[in-house]
């Protein structure tokens, strides 16, 4: 899988791409403790091979690394998307500003900060 790690003036973001999935992983200066998860795609031929739980574990691993203390991402309110996430642990911290979107959060258990790149 590629992976992009780019260095911004508000944070930094991780993004992964191959043929079958993408997603992106950033954090803001602001929030150095919290990791956002977003992006997230596996396509449908590709669907059904762990590819969605393997991207779960990665973000896990990497804000565990990174010393953070949660991941939050958003989604489709009523969707089986948020039904799966909310089997993995993340559960609902409020509505965007879209009303048919919603924030979800897991905490992590994390270990001392290290640098992203």
């Amino acid at each position: 899988m590629k992976e992009t790690i780019k260095l911004e003036q508000w944070g930094w973001i991780r993004y992964f791409n191959d043929k079958d999935c993408h997603y992106a992983l950033y954090a803001y200066n602001d929030e150095p403790d919290v990791l956002y998860l977003s992006s997230v795609y596996v396509t449908r031929e590709a669907r059904g091979a762990g590819l969605g739980n393997q991207i779960l574990r990665d973000a896990e691993e990497w804000a565990i690394t990174m010393g953070m203390s949660c991941i939050i991402l958003q989604v489709i309110e009523k969707s089986w998307m948020h039904d799966w996430y909310e089997r993995y642990g993340y559960a609902e911290i409020g509505i965007n500003e879209h009303p048919k979107y919603v924030w979800m959060k897991k905490a992590i258990l994390g270990r001392p900060k290290h640098d992203p790149t």
